[in-house]
């Protein structure tokens, strides 16, 4: 299957899918902690702040352009100190997953992190009770350094943050 996908540059075309992907997330799993689904105009600021910043914002595409996955990165925390490091994130709809996209989202976006000269390291930020999250995390060379317990609710349960680092400084990845 993988060998059938595109991935590109997120585009207007792609926000309905976009959309799609993250809102069913949101209602159906804990990789977002939040029950307040997105809108299109949510989700294309948030798409538009990546592009006008020079973030990466990538979309893995069937034969037929339905977007299969997303992935994007963008600033870790709002302050100039951090401006080493991005935050990522990767999601693949539920129809596609177990098919080897993420792995071909998350190698596409280290890959720019790599070639984007601002930058040292991706930060991911994966429910601890996510296991897939942090085998994909693993597999491309993450190191968990933190584990924030209960630091969120979703659906009344107390929510664990693992906090996985790559270092991209070192361009040999």
């Amino acid at each position: 299957m993988t060998s059938k996908i595109q991935i590109v540059n997120a585009t207007e075309a792609h926000l309905q899918g976009i959309l799609d992907i993250f809102n069913y997330a949101v209602k159906e799993t804990f990789a977002v902690w939040t029950e307040r689904e997105d809108t299109m105009n949510d989700r294309r600021a948030w798409m538009h702040n990546l592009h006008a910043n020079n973030y990466a914002c990538i979309v893995a595409l069937d034969i037929q352009n339905k977007v299969l996955g997303y992935g994007a990165y963008g600033p870790f925390r709002n302050k100039s100190g951090y401006d080493i490091s991005v935050e990522h994130s990767v999601y693949v709809s539920p129809t596609a997953q177990g098919q080897g996209i993420g792995n071909v989202i998350m190698k596409e976006l280290i890959q720019r992190a790599i070639n984007d000269s601002r930058l040292e390291r991706m930060i991911a930020a994966i429910d601890a009770g996510n296991p897939a999250s942090i085998k994909l995390h693993e597999k491309f060379g993450f190191e968990t350094q933190g584990l924030l317990k209960g630091v969120a609710k979703k659906w009344n349960e107390d929510r664990d943050l693992q906090l996985m680092i790559k270092d991209i400084k070192s361009r040999s990845n």
